[in-house]
């Protein structure tokens, strides 16, 4: 058995296509461990149950313009995306060595605003 269950989406993962995506399985992710140091432009996201045979468990979903679909079941990569993600699309893939182990956030992108020669008058 492999059944996954939208829980949360925003974006591109609102679309009937990325819900008949998951209604067939054919959400094909890389780990975001796969695309550390990545710059990301998101287009989306979702929160997901996934029950197995085995076992259940929420991944975390984001559609990017670079990757396709990254995963993770990071608690503060996803609270990042959604805190962040009002302000910019643009994040880049940071993974941070801790006491309990090893955890992954995306880092916002500060765009830089083009220089004019206009005058403001």
């Amino acid at each position: 058995m492999y059944n996954v269950v939208i829980i949360e989406k925003n974006g591109s993962c609102e679309s009937e296509l990325f819900k008949k995506m998951v209604e067939n399985g054919d959400v094909i992710a890389t780990n975001v461990k796969n695309a550390v140091d990545k710059l990301i432009t998101v287009k989306g996201y979702a929160l997901c149950t996934v029950a197995t045979d085995n076992k259940q468990f929420d991944n975390f979903y984001v559609d990017t313009k670079e990757l396709g679909f990254i995963y993770t079941g990071s608690e503060y990569f996803k609270k990042s995306i959604k805190d962040y993600l009002p302000n910019t699309n643009k994040f880049i893939i940071k993974r941070l060595d801790t006491k309990k182990g090893t955890t992954y956030k995306p880092q916002p992108v500060i765009e830089e605003k083009e220089d004019t020669d206009e005058l403001p008058f």
